[in-house]
């Protein structure tokens, strides 16, 4: 693309000219990969340029290759707070670079890097800060209105809203605010109206072209959304999140190949997004590829492990040492993370990997003791180990969560049937010598819950984690509009 070439020609020339580098970025113009092939090429032409000039240019341009890094390999803005402390620098530039740190320039890199890593509430701090200090920063104004969007943060973000329409009333990220606000209060046809208003005002505004798939997407409007999250890929080659949005649509509505290609993709954007392995891994699991779900999932729970490790580490001992905290970039909300945890263990149980789906069924517990899917699941697992007393107990203790739970009615019974016709003994792990009977086992030989089921002529209702029941003999897998991960199990597979 020409202007591309442009743009990275102007930077080579000068690499002062940063805003050539945040047009690239806003406008998703490079996958991750091309950015980093771009940062090591500014570095090498600055060095170049320094021996050849023979001057102070290290100190001059510290703080622009720092804000590089920081811009084009995702990086920790406050490194360059860090390393600017930590140089010999006279006191002049000093006093140049703690203004720069508290201009609303500065306020909008950090808040947008703390809202593209799931720190909303820094985020909307000080992007807040930043909108009162320069309120014409339209880059800072869409992070102000993510984050309350994110914080459900209705009250301000309907003063805000009226604030721009009667201040901006032509500028389209007015009524943009006006259909966040309306998306937060779950009145979805009047947040259609304002977001599609917004793009037509400026049908260059990508942000809008997401909301509006959102939106379109709660009303189960799933062919228009897929178009608007396809005009979102094309005005944001480079960023792989509308393409999760894309495939997350299409796993709802069952298109599982053409998901897993889209997905395939925005991995090659974005090789360490736990999202988009999550997302395979859900495809995976619905085509019965049991082996390649669990390698996903094992890959993205990695990746929030050594993400939450690094985010431990003291901002002291960080500006000492002038390293940054290697946070991770989230194409889902933070909170999904349990999720994650939970689909993984699904996946073992699926695959009869048994006590080790237990094991992060507790640690899913462990973060949210009030989820009573959670408790189904692994009252199921313990009920296929058929430690019935323990898988009971975890049935009643879902029951207590959520009494209208069907699935866990019925099969407290079922486990009840179970201990009287198999002879299982109370508080035993180990399998018994007797068996249960030929229609209820797998070839694996555990017992087949599909046959199991049926209570008077008609299989029971089972639900899912969002309380939205669905009819047969097992959890319906669906996409969640959270992070697209699956309802709560897929329980009556053989």
């Amino acid at each position: 693309m020409r202007s591309l070439k442009a743009l990275t020609t102007a930077i080579l020339i000068d690499i002062a000219c940063s805003e050539a580098a945040e047009y690239i970025v806003t406008n998703g113009m490079l996958s991750f990969a091309e950015r980093r092939t771009l940062f090591a090429t500014i570095m090498k032409s600055s060095s170049t340029a320094e021996t050849a000039n023979n001057s102070n240019a290290d100190l001059n341009r510290q703080w622009i290759l720092s804000f590089y890094e920081y811009l084009l390999l995702d990086q920790d803005p406050s490194a360059m707070e860090n390393q600017t402390t930590s140089s010999d620098s006279l006191s002049d530039e000093g006093d140049n670079v703690a203004y720069q740190m508290s201009s609303a320039v500065w306020l909008v890199r950090q808040a947008e890097f703390n809202f593209n890593h799931q720190y909303v509430e820094d985020a909307y701090r000080l992007a807040r800060h930043a909108y009162t200090i320069d309120p014409f920063d339209n880059r800072g104004l869409i992070i102000y209105i993510a984050s309350m969007v994110e914080l459900k943060l209705k009250t301000e973000l309907f003063y805000l809203g009226h604030e721009l329409v009667n201040s901006y009333p032509k500028m389209a990220l007015s009524w943009y605010c006006v259909g966040c606000y309306y998306w937060c209060c779950n009145k979805q046809e009047f947040a259609q109206k304002y977001i599609v208003k917004a793009t037509k005002m400026d049908k260059k505004f990508a942000k809008a072209w997401v909301m509006l798939g959102h939106v379109l997407s709660a009303q189960e409007e799933s062919e228009q959304a897929i178009s608007s999250y396809r005009t979102a890929i094309r005005l944001l080659p480079g960023d792989h999140r509308p393409m999760v949005y894309m495939a997350k649509e299409l796993v709802r509505t069952h298109f599982l190949s053409l998901a897993q290609h889209i997905l395939i993709g925005a991995l090659e954007l974005c090789p360490r997004d736990p999202g988009v392995l999550n997302e395979l891994g859900v495809v995976y699991m619905k085509q019965d590829k049991l082996n390649m779900a669990v390698e996903h999932f094992e890959l993205a729970v990695s990746v929030l492990d050594q993400a939450s490790e690094a985010t431990q580490v003291p901002n002291n001992s960080s500006k000492s040492s002038g390293s940054t905290r290697n946070k991770t970039s989230f194409s889902f909300k933070k909170s999904c993370g349990i999720e994650i945890y939970n689909n993984y263990a699904t996946a073992l149980r699926k695959s009869e990997r048994f006590e080790e789906a237990l094991l992060w069924y507790d640690k899913c517990l462990s973060a949210n003791p009030r989820d009573a899917s959670i408790f189904a699941s692994k009252g199921f697992t313990l009920h296929l180990l058929r430690r019935l007393d323990e898988a009971i107990n975890c049935y009643h203790q879902a029951l207590a969560l959520q009494p209208k739970l069907a699935f866990c009615s019925e099969m407290v019974n079922r486990a009840m049937e179970d201990m009287v016709q198999f002879d299982f003994s109370v508080d035993s792990s180990f399998m018994p010598s007797s068996s249960p009977p030929e229609d209820y086992l797998t070839s694996a030989g555990v017992v087949n819950y599909e046959k199991a089921t049926v209570v008077s002529g008609k299989s029971m209702n089972v639900v899912g984690s969002d309380g939205v029941f669905a009819e047969g003999g097992g959890y319906e897998e669906r996409a969640n509009d959270s992070g697209a991960v699956l309802e709560s199990m897929g329980l009556f597979s053989p």
